[in-house]
């Protein structure tokens, strides 16, 4: 009798212990559930997120391509550009050569024209050739302009360096003046009192002491027109 009593005390201890161990194993197994439908909901989060990635990729190798070939667009374009300035200024520099040359041939001329008036200004013979001189000059001048206009179209570009000495002999109309040239100053009078050229070293005065001729300031108004255009 004692023996029944007391296993059957033992036997309700251990019952008890199993429901509290059955109710707490069933509280871990509810929570694990909700963590399960938590790492699903955060394996499809993930899965929107790599497909978001994959197709950013796609979008950054594709403006990469197009940014790559407008860039290869660019560089073609700027070698272009690069040629053709090289080539302006290449006619731009045999454009100046001449018209230096034409000028300083100028100024030899006025140079020679005003020591042979200063040494004979009261003969008739050193007037003529103090005439002949402006004349050619101006003759000259009017063929470097031509030239200098013909240099900018496209018969211009082969067409070679016109030789001093072919220039002396030939004769041209006289410089016409452009259409968008400035309106012409008055000429200058002439010097009363003509004064021989003082070379210096061997070499023609320079063009700031020599006085200009009105085919000088024809080509240099011409000049700047074209520089503004």
């Amino acid at each position: 009798m004692m023996l029944t009593l007391i296993m059957d005390a033992v036997v309700a201890v251990l019952l008890i212990a199993t429901i509290g161990f059955a109710i707490k194993l069933n509280g871990r197994l509810a929570a694990l559930r909700r963590d399960s439908e938590r790492l699903q909901s955060l394996i499809r989060d993930l899965q929107g997120a790599s497909g978001a990635a994959e197709d950013a990729v796609s979008e950054l190798k594709l403006t990469a391509a197009d940014a790559g070939r407008a860039l290869q667009n660019t560089i073609d374009g700027a070698r272009t550009l690069e040629a053709d300035l090289r080539f302006i200024t290449e006619r731009g520099e045999e454009v100046a050569n001449r018209l230096e040359a034409g000028l300083r041939i100028q100024r030899d001329q006025q140079a020679a024209t005003a020591a042979a008036t200063g040494n004979g200004a009261s003969s008739p013979t050193a007037a003529a050739t103090a005439a002949a001189a402006d004349k050619n000059s101006q003759s000259r001048l009017a063929m470097l302009l031509k030239q200098a206009e013909a240099a900018d179209g496209p018969a211009g570009r082969n067409e070679p360096a016109l030789d001093p000495a072919r220039a002396k002999g030939r004769a041209a109309p006289p410089p016409r003046e452009p259409p968008s040239a400035p309106a012409p100053r008055p000429p200058e009078p002439r010097h009363a009192e003509p004064r021989a050229a003082e070379p210096r070293g061997g070499e023609p005065r320079d063009a700031e002491s020599t006085p200009q001729s009105r085919a000088e300031r024809d080509l240099l108004r011409a000049l700047e027109a074209r520089g503004r255009q």
